[in-house]
Formats: structure tokens, C-alpha cells, sequence
């Protein structure tokens, strides 16, 4: 979907602001959404792991960013993330050991590439499985299907704060701009609830502390 198919549910509120920059506001709006709540995330196709090659660059989907990754698995384990520093302690050689059964991973550059801890060796035909989350390019002309089906209101919402806080147009309105931000706030929080629910049905559960001896 295109910001330009919002516009009509967005203008009647903002009178003689210019499309261009309505669908400017839509986007950026639609961007920290997803930045803000991680609600798109979705799980790649498997990578094939190559020995001696432990970089490997992530896909987002058309108009994308990759905002963070959630998880990453292999067929026997789900890999830890790690910083340079607590990697340098688990791995003191980490720059060159080698291993059939990579167990860290960390993205030391940016999201769009990870890179696996023992560098992989003797594999045997292994796959990466990775979760991510993403968010529409602000400066893009897309937005996911899903997006705006859930949280075509939260969106709005978002661009019209951003629009009327603009001094000194027609369409400025710092009190609604006001009532706007607080909406698109608490659609931040509802979605963040939400996918803690990992979108089912049912609360996050917290294991019970063990008290006293066994």
C-alpha cells in the first residue's frame, strides 16, 4: 500500500497542507511505529552456512529496514547474542577459531549483516533461521498490508501530531497536535502489549521463584 491511498483519511484534518508533505508525515509516522513497538517482524527464509564464512547479510522486505534481530537459530540451538567485549571473554581467539556448531552472533557494523561465533567449519550443510523486526522506509513509498489494516488510526494519528506541529500554517494546531501524540503514544503501548502476547491469545506468563531448599 501507498501513503497516497491514506491521504484521504488524513487531509479533511489538516486543510491546505500539500500532499507531498502529508505522505511525508505518513511515512515517518509509520516508521517510528514499527521502530518504537517491533510489530513488524517476520521470520527469514533459512541461510545455508558456508565454512570458513561467518558473515551474512540479511534480507528486509521491499521498502524495508532492519530495525534489530530477535532471534537466530540453527537446527540444534538458538545462538547468543553477545557484545565484542563479552565475545572477546567467551572466544579469546575469536578472529580465527573455527567450529562445526556456531553459538554467538553480534552485528558489529549494522543490522543488515550478522556475524556467527566459532567462524563455521564442518558444518555439514547447516542453516541460519533468523527473526527480525522491521520498519517502512521513512523516505520511502510503501507501507505493509498489515500495518495499515491494524493500526491505520495509530498511524494518522502519528502524522497528524507531526503536521500540526507545525508553526504558522493553516493547518496548525498545537492542542490537537497535543491530543494526536498522546493517541499515537498509546497506540505504541497497546501494540508493545500485543506482541508480548507474541499476537495469541493469552497473557505472558512469568516462571514461578522457587523458595527454600530442595
Amino acid at each position: 500500500m501507498t501513503p497516497e491511498q491514506l491521504l484521504p483519511y488524513l487531509l479533511p484534518e489538516v486543510i491546505g497542507v500539500p500532499d507531498s508533505l502529508a505522505t511525508q508525515a505518513i511515512m515517518r509516522s509509520a516508521n517510528e511505529f514499527c521502530w518504537e513497538t517491533g510489530i513488524w517482524n517476520e521470520i527469514q527464509e533459512p541461510i545455508a552456512v558456508q565454512d570458513n564464512v561467518n558473515e551474512y547479510d540479511l534480507e528486509a522486505p521491499t521498502g524495508a529496514q532492519v530495525v534489530t534481530i530477535k532471534s537466530i537459530w540453527m537446527v540444534n540451538r538458538e545462538l547468543v547474542p553477545v557484545t565484542m567485549e563479552r565475545l572477546q571473554e567467551l572466544i579469546p581467539n575469536w578472529q580465527e577459531a573455527k567450529g562445526s556448531d556456531p553459538a554467538y552472533y553480534n552485528c558489529p557494523q549494522d543490522w543488515s549483516t550478522v556475524r556467527i561465533y566459532p567462524i563455521p567449519l564442518g558444518a555439514g550443510g547447516a542453516k541460519l533461521t533468523i527473526r527480525a523486526s522491521y520498519t517502512p522506509n521513512q523516505f520511502g513509498s510503501t507501507l505493509p498490508q498489515f500495518l495499515v489494516d491494524t493500526y491505520l488510526d495509530e498511524i494518522l494519528a502519528g502524522a497528524k501530531a507531526r503536521l500540526m506541529q507545525v508553526p504558522g500554517k493553516s493547518w496548525s494546531n498545537p492542542q490537537l497536535a497535543a491530543v494526536n501524540q498522546i493517541a499515537f503514544a498509546e497506540g505504541i503501548t497497546r501494540a508493545k502489549v500485543f506482541l508480548a502476547h507474541d499476537r495469541v491469545a493469552g497473557s505472558p506468563r512469568v516462571r514461578p521463584v522457587r523458595y527454600g531448599y530442595r
